[in-house]
């Protein structure tokens, strides 16, 4: 019923689309293959804290998409559907098939207003592959919202900046879950080779405790430099949320640092430092373990991550990467990682994506 659902969709955003007078529409697509090796564990099972290569020991499928936008003087449109393992590892299991489905409309000069489901604006990485400078994803980005329903006001009226004010139904939600709403912001610059972006939700979120304030902040630049050579990505999240019971402020801190080297026009290495710290379990989840005494303690992610990979770009639309990454938790939690205190992962990744645009101009009598 969903594909049909899906489909139907598609015919009418067609027909809509053939009766505007001018307009562009652009069909996309995607899709990226893996293999992946996740030492002292077993295979065929989704793993923790990774999203891509997911389900290690097999030849599987990250994500395929299909993508439609339509894009015309008054009126625009995104639609989206994928299948794959990061969709089972990070999407909403009663709407697992849309990734996007919206609708905008220009209100003045340069402010569009758009509402339905979106992909975060939250996050330096995405969780597609094809748009991060590595295969894999972060602690960070694991931990980020990754899609969300709401309505957005968005100023497109500046020539170096961008700024989005949201109203969200949640932290990561396509379905509401309480009677509160998240407010939320994207605040970027970006000017040459340099971009510097700031984004937040701030909302009550649902807890054993109740009805939890959270605040998430989201800050990161990226920057070419030396004859674009040099590509430098880095960021950092802080979080806080408050407790219902001890009135206490709980944090997360978390940073990335990513820095590719463009060794000819098609390869290139690239190295990766990462860092979470979440002790509260405002995100992670919470773990147990035995101290230097010998007491059974509880309590969640203190994590850090090195990664090192090259890639190779078979065309400007297909690539090959191989990756190497250790993760640990300084605390050793051994139950995170099976009967290990760290685990490292090789990874495979070969991506293809296409896109055709169609325009429809109407001319004057």
């Amino acid at each position: 019923m969903k594909c049909y659902s899906i489909l139907l969709v598609l015919i009418t955003f067609s027909f809509w689309a053939q009766a505007q007078k001018n307009y562009t529409l652009t069909l996309s697509g995607y899709t990226d293959f893996y293999y992946s090796d996740f030492n002292n564990l077993s295979a065929d099972d989704f793993q923790p804290y990774t999203t891509v290569g997911a389900v290690p020991g097999v030849f599987k499928n990250n994500i395929t998409l299909v993508g439609l936008n339509f894009q015309s003087k008054n009126v625009r449109a995104n639609f989206t559907t994928h299948s794959g393992k990061i969709v089972g590892a990070t999407w909403d299991s009663q709407l697992p098939q849309i990734q996007e489905a919206n609708v905008g409309v220009h209100l003045i000069k340069d402010l569009y207003f758009d509402i339905g489901y979106f992909t975060t604006h939250i996050g330096m990485e995405s969780f597609m592959p094809k748009e991060n400078l590595l295969s894999s994803t972060s602690i960070i980005t694991y931990n980020e919202p990754f899609y969300q329903r709401g309505a957005k006001l968005h100023y497109e009226g500046l020539k170096h900046f961008d700024l989005q004010l949201w109203l969200l139904d949640g932290y990561n939600l396509f379905r509401d879950n309480n009677e509160n709403k998240s407010i939320g912001l994207l605040a970027s610059y970006g000017k040459g080779n340099f971009s510097a972006t700031y984004c937040n939700i701030i909302g009550r979120e649902p807890t054993d405790n109740g009805n939890e304030l959270r605040t998430y902040h989201n800050m990161y630049i990226t920057y070419e430099f030396y004859k674009n050579i040099f590509e430098l990505n880095t960021g950092i999240d802080f979080a806080t949320q408050t407790d219902a019971i001890s009135d206490d402020l709980h944090t997360m801190f978390a940073y990335i640092a990513t820095l590719r080297v463009n060794v000819t026009k098609r390869l290139s290495v690239t190295g990766r430092v990462e860092s979470q710290t979440d002790k509260n379990s405002i995100l992670s989840s919470t773990y147990t373990y035995v101290n230097d005494i010998g007491v059974e303690m509880s309590e969640g992610i203190d994590m850090i991550g090195l990664t090192g990979g090259i890639a190779y770009e078979l065309s400007d639309k297909a690539y090959f990467r191989y990756e190497i990454r250790r993760l640990s938790d300084r605390e050793q939690l051994k139950d995170i990682f099976g009967d290990s205190s760290s685990r490292v992962e090789n990874l495979f990744t070969i991506g293809l994506m296409f896109e055709a645009e169609f325009v429809k101009k109407q001319m004057k009598k």
